[in-house]
């Protein structure tokens, strides 16, 4: 196959998966009892659309794959929002020195006697547990994670382009209406929350627009609030509750909504170049662009010349 087929190949099969999420028949009903509809469907959920962010080049990659520190995130989650699953899915492993024979023996040996569960060493193991006494330990957090589902997915239109969406919820408060989303981090301190819930790499802000966007779609209603539960991992396992106002919502919502219309901007573009028999570039812009000093460095500047 010439690189030309190949490119016409993979064009044609990227058009026929998002074509899904315009011409999509009816959107799953929320049953909290069928807590388990297909997450990895159709729809565009926040890590898509972060990718999105990034290039539809981007979008149409490889995922990334887990991470020690998300298998272990998981399993912290597990703990505080099912905790009634925790010992059939994880176990301790022994305390061993991976770097010696007898050690790698005694871990395996572990791992067969538990099979089917994922391991976690000792060390994340006490941390997790104490991160979930921590949590439980906060009057707010503990109330806001009594009542509830753990581990929803919503699937919704798009208000504005009728575009299929998707979001796995962490956890959902009927009883206040509220989303919950738990996060681990290194320092929850008002400083840095408020860094991660703005910064380009995390877009926890786009999130909760997302999801708050979601439940008021899913549950036909427009007073659904949304919580982030910010633990730390390491002595004493601060805990901060931040909630978003309309205003911040309102910003992560255009710059998701912007996203959306990059799809749909790629598509109506791939449909021509489709039916016009050429290839079509989606990575980032194919043109030069001309880079402009970032501000804080021009303010450095003026202030040695000063």
């Amino acid at each position: 196959m010439s690189r030309y087929e190949t490119q016409m190949k993979i064009l044609k099969e990227r058009v026929e998966k998002l074509k899904l999420l315009f011409d999509h028949t009816e959107v799953p009903i929320f049953d909290d009892k069928e807590t388990n509809i297909k997450f990895s469907g159709m729809g565009l959920s926040k890590s898509s659309l972060d990718r999105v962010d990034k290039s539809m080049e981007h979008y149409f990659g490889p995922r990334s794959a887990e991470t020690p520190a998300m298998k272990v995130g998981t399993a912290f989650h597990t703990l505080v929002l099912e905790i009634e699953h925790f010992d059939e899915r994880y176990f301790l492993a022994p305390k061993v020195d991976l770097r010696t024979s007898d050690g790698k023996r005694r871990l395996k040996d572990a791992e067969a006697q538990n099979e089917g569960k994922i391991s976690l060493n000792p060390k994340d193991w006490d941390m997790i547990h104490e991160m979930a006494e921590s949590v439980r330990s906060h009057p707010l957090a503990n109330d806001l994670l009594s009542n509830g589902l753990a581990e929803q997915t919503l699937m919704w239109n798009d208000s504005a382009t009728n575009v299929l969406m998707k979001g796995r919820i962490d956890w959902i408060n009927q009883e206040y209406r509220t989303v919950i989303d738990l996060k681990s981090c290194q320092d929850a301190s008002l400083d840095h929350v408020e860094k991660d819930l703005w910064s380009t790499a995390f877009r926890y802000n786009v999130q909760a627009s997302i999801y708050t966007d979601g439940a008021k779609s899913v549950f036909e209603s427009d007073s659904w609030a949304f919580n982030f539960v910010f633990v730390e991992k390491k002595p004493p396992y601060g805990v901060q509750i931040v909630d978003l106002e309309e205003k911040g919502l309102s910003i992560g919502r255009d710059q998701y909504r912007r996203n959306i219309e990059s799809v749909i901007n790629w598509y109506k573009k791939a449909v021509i170049a489709l039916e016009e028999n050429r290839p079509m570039f989606s990575g980032y812009d194919e043109n030069s662009i001309t880079m402009l000093p970032p501000a804080w460095l021009v303010q450095k500047f003026k202030k040695r010349r000063g």
